[in-house]
């Protein structure tokens, strides 16, 4: 094994097991990328010349990010949006001219990645239950302590996606792949990630898709998407907008107070209006008792004490007023002063809890309320800002350094209902690139990911399941913009781009009777 190879082992292995866990391992993964190409070009190694379509794309869009800082006013914002990036454009470039051994590659570099993704999710829930048994509450999202759980969900569905594909050609031992889909899919449910629960059916589904030419097979497994589809169709239905019947509702509590309903908001706790049977003064003078201290003020979370605790009345088909907070065990009193509104944050995990939440959001937004905090309908705010910068800036977009400065210009245009602290970045990754220097940027990066889908042979089923899932990472966030998602775009562009330019690479000098494998 020559020096650049081993360098070039040590930048897979490096960048692979850092990708779940850990910024600085992936940064040093492509040191060792780095190192690797610079032995090859002083030993005078011609490097490997990648597919156009994709080198024009990444050439392309690194082009105009760095035009557009010619018109913004923040420069220094732009340098820093492009280190950011800088790990996406040095992996695709060193991934894709190097001249690593491909068959090496092929056997190891989906087994690291799937191997690192099962070590990671053990290690996450080893974290969740010792925290828990600390008496610690964990949110979803708190389960995933080593990177973003939505890029750790796009990570379990490309190397679930990888290995069927591997299994389906003898490559991999379906056992393994049952325990990756398993484990890793279990991981992505605990951290209710939305994005990790749609690509890994999507990257299953598109390896057996892609491999299995029976036509049987195929459509068994349209049934199934269309089963699925059938089911996520009727759980949306459950969102749609109920209100209070007004001729069933009392208007007084046993005590003689008068109760309130608003009978235009649809807002349910577990099946519970929550703003009908609200008894202000009881409620108020019942929690000071019961409490000592005032419903006025701020919850454990920094929520509306108030609403937390209407919320967790009508979570437990409690009315609020006096009768409903003397019936509050005290450990419901402690978890409406920590700021948790809903029993169902307590009995639901994962994906279930997920879903409760978008319900609650929904109708919160229906019922005009803030947005600010909540994550799937902030986004629409995010996106109508987005699309007024674009409006003003059709053609070159507002800058690569002046992204922040632009949306901030488009929320006060709009109105947005957003808090200050919560008017973000799109979290779409065509928007934002539109936005930061205009359509030739996006077409660019749709250059990039077409090229992909041109990778040729025994490459192409699985650099096109990784384009898909990246393409649609794009819609729901800016995943060039941190390490990880940059680091992932990078890696694996440039190792497809990379090997499909080398197509059957010669036996390594040094081992010239090794035989080939074939190529996944």
């Amino acid at each position: 094994m020559s020096r650049p190879e081993g360098w070039y082992r040590l930048g897979w292995a490096l960048t692979l097991c850092g990708l779940p866990v850990s910024n600085p391992v992936m940064s040093l993964g492509l040191m060792a990328f780095a190192v690797a190409g610079g032995f090859d070009r002083w030993r005078g190694g011609e490097a490997v010349r990648p597919p156009r379509g994709l080198l024009a794309g990444v050439l392309g869009l690194a082009a105009m990010q760095l035009l557009a800082l010619l018109w913004s006013e923040d420069v220094g914002a732009g340098l820093r949006l492009l280190k950011n990036e800088g790990p996406f454009f040095a992996f695709v470039l060193l991934a894709a001219t190097g001249r690593w051994d491909r068959e090496w590659a092929a056997r190891w570099v989906p087994r690291i990645l799937g191997g690192a993704v099962l070590a990671a999710s053990v290690a996450m829930w080893s974290y969740g239950w010792w925290r828990e048994a600390q008496g610690e509450f964990l949110r979803a999202r708190d389960w995933s302590p080593f990177v973003s759980h939505v890029r750790f969900s796009l990570l379990v569905a490309w190397a679930a996606g990888w290995w069927t594909l591997l299994a389906l050609r003898g490559q991999m031992p379906p056992l393994a792949v049952v325990v990756l889909v398993a484990v890793g899919g279990a991981t992505v449910a605990r951290t209710g990630s939305v994005t990790g629960a749609l690509l890994v059916p999507v990257a299953v589904g598109g390896a057996i898709w892609l491999e299995a030419r029976s036509w049987v097979v195929r459509g068994l497994l349209a049934g199934v998407a269309g089963a699925v589809l059938g089911v996520v169709g009727i759980a949306v239905w459950q969102l749609r907008a109920q209100y209070p019947d007004p001729s069933g509702l009392e208007q007084h509590t046993l005590r003689g107070g008068v109760y309130t309903h608003a009978l235009d908001k649809s807002l349910r706790e577990n099946g519970t209006f929550v703003w009908t049977y609200v008894c202000a003064q009881e409620l108020d003078s019942a929690w000071l008792v019961r409490t000592g201290r005032p419903l006025d003020g701020s919850d454990g979370r920094g929520q509306d004490l108030r609403t937390t605790a209407i919320r967790h009345l009508s979570s437990l088909g409690l009315r609020k007023d006096a009768d409903g907070v003397a019936a509050l065990s005290d450990a419901s009193v402690a978890h409406i002063l920590q700021g948790i509104p809903t029993v169902s944050e307590l009995h639901h995990r994962g994906l279930r809890r997920r879903w409760d939440v978008l319900a609650f959001e929904w109708a919160n937004r229906r019922d005009g309320g803030d947005p600010s905090g909540n994550s799937v309908v902030q986004r629409i705010e995010f996106a109508r800002a987005a699309f007024w910068v674009v409006v003003q800036h059709p053609w070159l977009g507002a800058g690569t350094g002046d992204v922040e400065s632009a949306l901030a210009r488009a929320y006060a245009e709009v109105n947005s209902p957003l808090d200050p602290e919560f008017q973000l970045r799109p979290h779409n990754q065509y928007l934002t690139l539109w936005i930061e220097a205009g359509p030739i940027a996006v077409s660019a990066w749709l250059l990039a990911l077409a090229g992909m889908w041109k990778t040729s042979g025994t490459w192409t089923s699985a650099a096109r399941i990784f384009m898909l899932l990246l393409a649609l990472s794009c819609l729901t966030e800016d995943t060039l913009e941190t390490q990880a998602g940059a680091t992932f775009a990078g890696v694996f562009m440039g190792f497809f781009a990379g090997a499909a330019a080398a197509g059957r690479p010669p036996r390594p000098p040094e081992s010239p009777d090794r035989p080939q494998e074939p190529l996944p």
